[in-house]
């Protein structure tokens, strides 16, 4: 992703801008409370939002943390960041993990180091973690968040065996119910919090090279490295072709229906309210780079 697509991405956090205006809270219109109080801005989801891999300095929470405290606040508000996002956090535990949890005596709310791909602590347990930190939670101004990847499975999305609206089905499910209440939950808890819901993006397209598409199917089914160095060849990977196109396919129906699903749950939470509590902000990742 090109420096432009992720300034474009940081100034698409902007939009909540003018839904904060029209809360009538004046956070970004030079108020006086606004000169006086730190913007708290918090931050819960899994590895999309956590940047995993990345320095510290490249995850864009770091970015919108300098966007808001140099540009939008002009360097006279500080922000605060709370984060607990981790690598494969979920929106809930299904309850083979729960019980895979209390056998290890691992409470749900135990964090790990936050590379490493857990289910646990869920989305829903980082805010009741988060929650705790403040004395007051009407204090947040911003939370950044995402979440349903880890629901509905990566290994789900890109099996060219699986039924198409078998996907349908749990994006819906996952990235539009359950998100739904998530939001409800992050609202409920931190009432004066916009709520800045992330996107994802097309994991594979048809821009992607054969090879790379090939290796993830490989990697699906627990091939061993030195096999897959035989099995990934050109001869192999022409007569797999059709497992990629479905595969491409799958990716795209990802994209196009947790995007829509997503701002379906945004638009329920904002009709419970007199004023938006929530924003839905798109990947900058497009099919030209997955």
């Amino acid at each position: 992703m090109s420096k432009s697509s992720r300034r474009n991405f940081i100034k698409q956090l902007g939009a909540f801008g003018a839904a904060f205006a029209l809360t009538g809270r004046g956070a970004f219109a030079g108020s006086t409370l606004s000169e006086t109080r730190d913007f708290e801005f918090l931050v819960v989801g899994d590895s999309l939002i956590w940047g995993q891999g990345l320095l510290e300095e490249q995850k864009f929470y770091h970015l919108t943390r300098e966007w808001l405290e140099k540009e939008a606040f002009g360097g006279r508000r500080r922000v605060n960041l709370t984060n607990k996002s981790h690598s494969g956090a979920s929106i809930n535990l299904r309850p083979y993990e729960t019980q895979a949890l209390e056998k290890a005596e691992i409470s749900e709310a135990e964090f790990f180091h936050r590379e490493v791909n857990l289910s646990f602590p869920s989305i829903r347990a980082q805010l009741g973690a988060a929650r705790k930190l403040y004395e007051n939670p009407a204090t947040v101004d911003l939370m950044m968040l995402s979440g349903g990847i880890t629901d509905v499975r990566l290994t789900t999305i890109l099996n060219p065996l699986k039924d198409n609206d078998e996907l349908r089905g749990e994006i819906a499910r996952n990235c539009g119910e359950e998100m739904f209440r998530l939001l409800e939950d992050a609202a409920a808890r931190f009432p004066n919090a916009l709520i800045a819901v992330v996107g994802y993006y097309p994991f594979l397209s048809r821009q992607t090279p054969a090879s790379v598409i090939f290796n993830n199917l490989l990697e699906m089914y627990e091939v061993a490295p030195p096999l897959k160095a035989l099995i990934n060849n050109p001869l192999n990977r022409s007569l797999l072709g059709r497992y990629r196109k479905k595969m491409i396919e799958r990716s795209m129906i990802w994209w196009h229906d947790s995007t829509r699903e997503y701002q379906k749950a945004v638009a329920r939470l904002n009709e419970k309210f007199d004023r938006p509590r929530a924003v839905f902000v798109r990947s900058p990742i497009t099919e030209e780079n997955s």
